[in-house]
C-alpha cells in the first residue's frame, strides 16, 4: 500500500516537472502560470493606472537610482574622512621626524660631550704617576677602564698597565678584547 502511494506521488511529480519544463521551454514559466497549472487562484495585483507616469520598472529604475545617490553620498563621506585621517598621518609623521631629528642632534651633542670628558680624564690620568693612574682605573669598572685605556698616550699606558694589580689588569684586558678594542 506504501509503495503504491510513493509511487502514484512519484508519478506526480513528474507531471509537475514535465509541465513545469515545458512551460519553461515557452516562456511561459511565471507565477500565475504555475499558480493556474497547480489550480490555483492567481493573486490579485494593484492594477496600474493608465495615467501613472511611473510604471512599476520606472519606479524600481527610481529606487535604484535613489539608492546609488545615497551609496555615492556615503562614498564621499567615507573619502573625505580618508583624507582628513591621511592629513593627520601626514601631519604625524612630520611631527615625529622633527622629533627624530632633534633628538640625534641632541645625541650627536651628548656624544661629543661625553667624548670630551673621557679625553679629559685619559689626559688627567697621563699627568698623575703611574701607580696613582693605576689606583684610579683600578677603583673604576672594568668597562669604564677598558674606554679610556685606549685614550691615553702609549707610552704611559704600559707604564699604567704595569703598575695596576694583576687581577684588575686581566679584567680590563678581557673587556678589551671583548670589545674590539
Amino acid at each position: 500500500m506504501v509503495k503504491k502511494l510513493i509511487i502514484v506521488f512519484l508519478a506526480f511529480a513528474a507531471f509537475l516537472a514535465a509541465v513545469l519544463v515545458q512551460m519553461g521551454m515557452q516562456g511561459q514559466l511565471n507565477m500565475a502560470s504555475v499558480n493556474r497549472v497547480l489550480g490555483r487562484e492567481a493573486e490579485q495585483t494593484a492594477p496600474v493606472e493608465e495615467g501613472d507616469p511611473l510604471s512599476p520598472i520606472a519606479q524600481r529604475i527610481k529606487a535604484d537610482r535613489d539608492a546609488l545617490d545615497q551609496r555615492k553620498v556615503n562614498l564621499d563621506s567615507r573619502e573625505a574622512r580618508l583624507q582628513q585621517r591621511q592629513q593627520l598621518l601626514d601631519d604625524t609623521l612630520k611631527d615625529i621626524t622633527e622629533i627624530e631629528a632633534r633628538i640625534q642632534t641632541g645625541l650627536g651633542q651628548f656624544d661629543e660631550q661625553q667624548a670630551a670628558a673621557l679625553e679629559a680624564v685619559a689626559k688627567s690620568l697621563e699627568n698623575m704617576t703611574d701607580t696613582t693612574a693605576a689606583l684610579s682605573l683600578e677603583a673604576m669598572n672594568p668597562e669604564r677602564a677598558a674606554v679610556l685605556l685606549p685614550l691615553i698616550a702609549e707610552r704611559d699606558r704600559g707604564k699604567i698597565f704595569d703598575a695596576m694589580k694583576e687581577n684588575s689588569r686581566n679584567l680590563v684586558l678581557e673587556v678589551m678584547q671583548s670589545q674590539d678594542f
